[in-house]
């Protein structure tokens, strides 16, 4: 431990601050509890917070200061810097809990005053102001897979609830699931609202951020990775005050959670929680997909079944873990059909290998449809395609199928299984998730905010 921690400190004189963290997340996986590597990892991040400011880039300054105090949840300076941040993210609302935690009673008792004098609609902030007009947020899509995409719009319903937005979807020509540049979001799900992106084109002189014009709103990769107005998060869209705002950019459940006031229903709640509530709030899959599922399951399943989800292609280059996890699916399932022995299989995968695998073990039990799958191991999603919406639907239905299931194993790294496991109740003895994937942890969106597009 003492050594790992003297070569972060070493490596951090030398310049390299990335090497420095990852030897104290490595002394930290054999002594989590080390105070003195804590500390240490709780300084590099602050430090960059300091820098971050200067530029200024407060998306990633505030998941630095959440950092520091995942690592030394005590830390008074990560609190004073992020009661500093929520004051120049228009958010002073949030500044007064930080305060008191870093100990400062003079300025919080500043703060404090300086908030009462400040307009109504900056002090609720995020929170709306009744019998104010109508305000909306237009979320974009996402160019990943399916269920990544939707945890995009997942992310974005909590910011349009806690800012009293009407929230509404279009997925044109950069998504990996559209035909063209038109929406096909409504392919796949009901409208979220009566929201129409194209009428709001008329209000385009009230929009944030100001890429986004009455000529471009509908379309899509407009300084998406650089430029003005790219890597836009929460922090940048909870307190604006324009009537329109458009999101276009991945914002991670994780970093909204924050920003929850007190009083609200989800406060408090960790992200699998959320997401699942919302998830289930507002997804109304579309009819016809709906009619799909439930002619398919009357004719392909004469009793109950269990559905398994399997990932392979690019999913194993993303998670190294994902073979030895696979491998561990096959005790799953036994010890499963041990205790239900009348019931069928389902199995959703993209690929050819685990499907034959799976039908050398099970033969007619397994049930699957007939889609589209890949040997290699690059997603189906990024493969060349002339009906990326039937891709959509292919995944769609497969999911809608599951989750008519008696029981589910899938896995934590896959975001089609988490789908599966929030988009409906499920008792504990019904559902087994493979893996340890943590949603809650903020190093996966700084890794993905910081690289090059």
């Amino acid at each position: 431990m003492t050594d790992l921690l003297q070569q972060a400190k070493q490596a951090l004189a030398a310049g390299q601050s990335t090497q420095a963290l990852q030897l104290c997340n490595d002394a930290l996986r054999h002594q989590p509890g080390h105070k003195p590597t804590r500390a240490f990892m709780a300084r590099l991040h602050l430090d960059k917070v300091n820098i971050l400011l200067r530029q200024p880039q407060l998306r990633l300054a505030d998941l630095r200061c959440r950092m520091a105090l995942e690592v030394e949840p005590q830390n008074r300076e990560a609190h004073r810097l992020l009661a500093e941040i929520a004051w120049l993210s228009g958010l002073p609302g949030h500044a007064l809990p930080h305060l008191k935690k870093a100990g400062d009673k003079r300025a919080y008792l500043t703060a404090l005053q300086q908030l009462k004098q400040l307009p109504e609609a900056v002090r609720m902030a995020p929170a709306p102001l009744p019998d104010s007009p109508p305000r909306y947020l237009l979320i974009k899509a996402w160019p990943a897979g399916f269920f990544s995409c939707l945890s995009q719009v997942v992310g974005q319903l909590l910011i349009a609830e806690l800012t009293g937005r009407v929230p509404g979807v279009y997925w044109g020509e950069i998504g990996l699931f559209s035909n063209g540049n038109n929406d096909s979001f409504t392919r796949f799900f009901e409208p979220l609202s009566k929201m129409d992106a194209a009428g709001l084109e008329p209000l385009a002189n009230d929009i944030f951020p100001p890429k986004w014009r009455a000529d471009n709103l509908l379309q899509d990769n407009i300084n998406l990775w650089q430029g003005e107005g790219s890597r836009l998060g929460p922090i940048d869209l909870l307190s604006r005050p324009e009537t329109v705002l458009v999101s276009d950019f991945f914002c991670w459940m994780t970093e909204i959670l924050p920003w929850i006031p007190t009083d609200h229903r989800l406060y408090g709640r960790g992200v699998f929680e959320v997401q699942a509530e919302l998830a289930q709030r507002y997804f109304k899959a579309a009819p016809a997909l709906i009619e799909q599922t439930e002619a398919f399951c009357r004719e392909a399943f004469s009793s109950p079944f269990i559905a398994v989800h399997l990932r392979g292609s690019d999913k194993s280059g993303e998670h190294p873990i994902m073979a030895t996890l696979n491998n561990q699916y096959q005790p799953r399932i036994d010890a499963m059909l041990a205790q239900h022995p009348d019931h069928q299989l389902f199995l959703l995968t993209d690929s050819e290998t685990e499907l034959a695998r799976m039908q050398q073990r099970y033969g007619d039990r397994l049930v699957t449809r007939n889609h589209r799958r890949t040997a290699g191991n690059t997603g189906l999603h990024f493969l060349k395609s002339d009906d990326k919406v039937g891709l959509g639907r292919e995944v769609m239905l497969d999911v809608l199928t599951a989750i008519r299931a008696d029981a589910f194993i899938g896995t934590s790294h896959s975001n089609v299984s988490r789908f599966i496991a929030q988009y409906r109740e499920w008792a504990p003895t019904q559902i087994d998730l493979l893996g340890n994937f943590d949603s809650d942890q903020l190093d996966g969106p700084l890794m993905a905010l910081t690289r090059q597009p």
